[in-house]
């Protein structure tokens, strides 16, 4: 193992980690940081700071930062950090995941920093640089881990009532900063607890009472779980370096003395990083998914939080792709495979670029002023390639490139992704709020239990078949509101009342499949539904036939249980798959239902 780099890597990610987890969480002085920051004049700041970071990128950019020297580029590189860990800090209360994120990250930044500067890949094989990095995040997740279940254990943190009350009074400035009506601020026990009891203030104020709370917990939660949350990324780093390394002894790098046709050895591994790497970024998307169905719907902050961590993550493992593989080794397996042929041609759909333009909007001419800026400064340096165009040579790449779009295709994809993105977003969000009004009016109209359940089902099942409504609302509805009803006198009991929850929203579940299947075999006469889903397509194909495995294969309930579940169905049925085989790959489900009922 090469000492150097490890020597490179360890104290960084040591020092990093450290500021985490004693200044922003509850084993250190996070509850201090985050009263200390709660305060409007200390907003304001952030705000200022954040307008001044994006500044300070921008002449960043414009200066070539990247052509500087390595001692300039560190130093520029420490003073951008300082902005950004200032403005994570003093944005705490509205983001106060941003911290946690930017430690995170960090570790991951001067890591690519080093690979693209003093560890290059020319110098430095990809496994002898991906052994110290595995080695330093594991031990990193380690040490953190140990000293999580110290404080969680030992001093008897874990996740109780008392913990909640000790963790909200650490907090009692944040509360106060959320919310205050003249003399009176927001206090847990009695505006937020289960005991509360906020029926004097009119509706208006009950709902922003509700929402001061939400935004309370997610700073003391965070506070509480932030170690467990650094050490499990710390992990998957590992674990993602780890994975990588067998498969990197074999890619053979292009360079002085290496032999140009041993290249061809080092394709089959080559693939394997691909896939690997697609593999990373698929699951990164489904987590992002996950959040915005699951999450958001009852924690925004925490919903984002997922969003920004997934993006780092695909940001990631997409600058590694782009530090680590030669371009001639792309351009060989594309010449004599299929899989970076199929990947180009995917990555050059118009949907692709849709969804890029739609993420990107307003940076996109945003970046092309910066440019054209950066050209003006080569110019004025004499170091401008080309002195007559207004962009530098990789800007003019770049408006090549664009110019050859279709954009009136595209544009029209991006709003058809709009909206539908606003469609589920604002029916996770009425979801959420209709089943609490009717959780609400059910406890009041004390029904018979059995009665309730048969209620509920079928409420769920109406739910089950609207496209807007995420599945995890009406599992979280059912084991609510049964979990709840079902501890009344007279009733079953809290187990019983678990177990009727999963067999009501599974059996849902599996009717509601065959709807939509038949919705989708139906619709699947029409040759332009077909056209549209693509039935002749590579990626469709692969799905028709992982689907038509037998039994409970891996790939197969993956798609059915973790997919979207009216897109997955329908698509059964326009594909006409077996039904009893839908069912069964499906049947894995009920796990869900189970867990969120507890």
């Amino acid at each position: 193992m090469n000492t150097t780099i490890l020597l490179a890597i360890l104290p960084f990610v040591v020092l990093v980690d450290m500021i985490g987890i004693v200044g922003f969480t509850a084993v250190g002085f996070g509850p201090l940081v985050y009263n200390s920051v709660a305060d409007a004049t200390m907003n304001l700041v952030g705000n200022a700071a954040a307008a001044f970071t994006g500044l300070y990128l921008a002449i960043l950019f414009i200066l070539d930062f990247n052509l500087m020297p390595v001692v300039a580029q560190l130093f520029g590189g420490v003073f951008l950090i300082g902005c950004v860990f200032s403005v994570a800090v003093l944005k705490g209360i509205a983001y106060p995941w941003a911290a946690g994120l930017f430690c995170i990250a960090l570790p991951i930044l001067y890591m690519g920093w080093l690979r693209a500067t003093v560890f290059e890949p020319r110098k430095v094989q990809p496994a002898e640089f991906l052994a110290p990095t595995g080695l330093t995040f594991m031990v990193a997740f380690l040490v953190i881990t140990l000293v999580w279940l110290v404080f969680v254990f030992g001093t008897g943190r874990t996740w109780s009532e008392e913990t909640k009350l000790w963790l909200t009074e650490e907090n009692d400035r944040v509360y106060a900063y959320l919310w205050q009506d003249g003399n009176t601020t927001l206090n847990y026990s009695a505006h937020c607890s289960n005991s509360k009891n906020i029926s004097a203030y009119s509706s208006d104020e009950q709902a922003t009472i509700q929402a001061a709370c939400t935004a309370a917990a997610n700073v003391w939660f965070l506070q509480w779980s932030g170690p467990f949350v650094l050490a499990f990324c710390n992990l998957v780093t590992a674990l993602y370096a780890v994975l990588f390394i067998n498969v990197s002894k074999r890619i053979v790098m292009v360079g002085p003395g290496v032999d140009p046709n041993t290249e061809v050895d080092s394709l089959p591994y080559l693939k394997q990083i691909l896939k690997g790497s697609m593999l990373v970024i698929v699951l990164m998307l489904a987590a992002m998914y996950a959040a915005a169905s699951y999450v958001s719907g009852a924690a925004v902050s925490l919903g984002s939080a997922v969003f920004c961590l997934g993006a780092v993550t695909i940001a990631g493992t997409l600058g590694w792709m782009y530090v680590e593989i030669d371009p001639s080794q792309l351009k060989r397996l594309a010449s004599e495979g299929q899989m970076a042929t199929q990947l180009l041609k995917v990555m050059r759909s118009e949907w692709v670029r849709a969804i890029a333009v739609g993420c990107l909007n307003v940076l996109i001419p945003l970046m092309a002023v910066l440019d054209m800026a950066r050209q003006c400064m080569r110019k004025f340096r004499g170091t401008a390639e080309n002195k007559e165009d207004k962009f530098t040579s990789t800007g003019r790449r770049i408006a090549d490139e664009c110019s050859t779009w279709n954009w009136c295709g595209i544009l029209t994809k991006v709003l058809l992704l709009g909206e539908v993105f606003v469609a589920l977003l604002i029916g996770m969000k009425v979801t959420y709020v209709f089943f609490s009004w009717l959780n609400t009016v059910l406890g009041a109209a004390n029904i018979n239990f059995w009665m309730l359940s048969v209620l509920i089902f079928v409420i769920g099942l109406g739910m089950f078949l609207c496209p807007i409504v995420p599945g995890s609302a009406v599992y979280l509805f059912a084991g609510v509101v049964l979990g709840a009803q079902s501890q009344l006198p007279d009733r079953p009991g809290f187990a019983a009342g678990v177990v009727v929850a999963v067999v009501i929203s599974s059996v849902a579940k599996h009717i509601a499949c065959v709807g939509q299947y038949m919705i989708g075999y139906c619709a699947g006469q029409s040759v332009k539904v077909q056209q549209m889903v693509g039935v002749d397509q590579v990626g469709t194909r692969a799905t028709e036939k992982i689907l038509k495995q037998p039994g409970l294969s891996l790939g197969k309930v993956c798609i059915l249980v973790a997919g979207p579940d009216f897109p997955t169905s329908m698509l059964c049925g326009i594909l006409k798959l077996r039904i009893p085989q839908m069912l069964l790959g499906t049947t894995p489900v009920i796990l869900v239902p189970g867990f969120l009922s507890r």
